[in-house]
């Protein structure tokens, strides 16, 4: 005789709709805490890491090596990674908690920054940025710059050193502002600023209704799963 599979062991519609049910809400508070404590995803919507992040990328954050106050148990089973120089870092800028950037830490609590002529020094040092998709850009705005960042902050810039609103204009990064660190692109998508500066219903709507349309041919395929942290090892003092 055949037995029935122990997913259809239910003897009424009642009982496997109630079971189906537990389980959807276990994978829903599964899903919240991991959504609120693992990880989040993050759309770019702007130019300011081009091209190491282009307008229109899906990434997911890692919210838990980035994450300070950890205790030694804790540390044990979910291993930090320290902020070092040339990371991306999503975080909060100082005078919002409600915005969302994406930078590239460019000096560490204690390094001297000098930036000239669209060149950088840190601690006396050129830096060479190869990841820069047209070598070193013109900084727009404030193009003669020192400062010494101060403990437990960093000083971040975007790729893109003429369109971005970074440290140069909002100061130094606290260390418990940021969010996590970006990990992969799960989905890239040929758009523009404009595109994610909506708000209303109809507008996100339209969004989406725009994504299913363009899946297939507005898509960067080559982007898809690509790590976001690989040019990390790129950035270094010139002799």
């Amino acid at each position: 005789m055949l037995r029935r599979p122990f997913f259809f062991k239910h003897e009424s519609l009642a009982e496997a709709v109630r079971g189906f049910s537990i389980l959807a809400l276990h994978l829903l508070l599964l899903l919240f805490f991991c959504r609120t404590f693992v990880f989040q995803t993050l759309a770019v919507s702007s130019a300011s890491m081009q091209d190491s992040l282009m307008v229109g990328d899906h990434v997911v954050v890692d919210m838990v090596r980035s994450r300070c106050g950890w205790n030694a148990i804790e540390r044990l089973f979910l291993p930090t990674r320290p902020i070092i120089r040339g990371m991306i870092v999503v975080f909060h800028p100082p005078d919002s908690d409600e915005r969302v950037f994406v930078k590239r830490v460019i000096g560490l609590p204690g390094d001297t920054i000098r930036m000239r002529a669209g060149r950088l020094n840190i601690n006396g040092k050129p830096l060479r940025e190869s990841y820069l998709a047209c070598g070193i850009p013109q900084i727009a705005g404030n193009d003669d710059y020192a400062c010494r960042v101060p403990p437990a902050h960093y000083f971040c810039l975007g790729d893109n050193r003429a369109d971005s609103n970074d440290s140069r204009y909002w100061g130094f990064l606290p260390r418990r502002n940021i969010i996590g660190i970006p990990w992969r692109i799960y989905w890239s998508f040929r758009s523009t600023p404009e595109t994610y500066a909506c708000s209303g219903f109809a507008q996100h709507m339209q969004r989406f209704f725009d994504y299913v349309r363009g899946f297939l041919f507005r898509t960067r395929w080559k982007r898809t799963c690509r790590r976001v942290q690989l040019l990390t090892s790129k950035l270094q003092h010139g002799s």
